[in-house]
């Protein structure tokens, strides 16, 4: 589900080609996301991919599903959250 999040977040953006390593090149280069969430992305592409290609042997644990709760949060927050705040308070300072 970590790897879907990250794609319907880019699709949400308008990033519908490519497959997702390069849409989550795209969100930073548009500046959707900040440099630092790239990598936070890509580590969830990645333990996203070990898991749709079966590379189970080595099973993900507790700590790797909080992991993957938390980096979630901070993509979805720095899509989202950061941008409507943002764009609230400078409404309001425009007003």
């Amino acid at each position: 589900m970590t790897r879907t999040t990250i794609e319907a977040t880019a699709k949400s953006k308008g990033l519908t080609s490519g497959n997702l390593y390069s849409k989550i090149e795209a969100m930073a280069e548009q500046g959707i996301i900040r440099r630092d969430a790239l990598n936070v992305a890509h580590a969830i592409r990645h333990l996203g991919n070990d898991m749709a290609h079966g590379d189970v042997e080595d099973p993900p644990t507790p700590e790797d599903a909080s992991d993957a709760l938390k980096l979630m949060d901070l993509i979805l927050s720095e899509v989202y959250q950061a941008t409507s705040l943002a764009d609230e308070i400078l409404k309001r300072r425009n007003g």
